[in-house]
């Protein structure tokens, strides 16, 4: 595993088979982020800057301009591990809403849509 503080984000190539998309209201979510916290989460890639999970961030970082990102290359992964971890992160993540809207920690709004704002104080109050 090797970690990059600053890697060039033209180098990244998103992964062609990715599950998950971001619509514009996420991508905008995820930029707040990066301007309140920053780049907190670095991007996953394997040995030929194709991206494991991360491709949000990704797009976050280039509506913010950003030209280099953290990120964290993973050589030692499996075509079938790479494509396990993509789903895996995925389903943990949708895994977590779910169980944080089940407790009544984080509400969903009529329309479905969860606030993200009142998900991440949540997070922050409780961990």
């Amino acid at each position: 595993m090797e970690f990059f503080e600053n890697y060039p984000t033209d180098k990244l190539i998103p992964y062609a088979r990715n599950s998950r998309t971001h619509n514009d209201e996420q991508i905008a979510q995820i930029v707040a982020s990066i301007k309140e916290f920053g780049f907190t989460n670095p991007i996953l890639i394997d040995q030929d800057d194709i991206i494991i999970t991360g491709h949000g961030r990704l797009l976050a970082a280039q509506r913010l301009g950003l030209t280099e990102v953290p990120v964290i290359r993973l050589p030692h992964l499996t075509e079938t591990q790479r494509r396990a971890l993509v789903i895996a992160d995925n389903k943990i993540a949708l895994n977590a809403v779910q169980t944080a809207l089940k407790t009544g920690r984080i509400h969903a709004a009529p329309d479905g849509r969860i606030d993200v704002e009142e998900a991440n104080r949540e997070w922050f109050m409780n961990t």
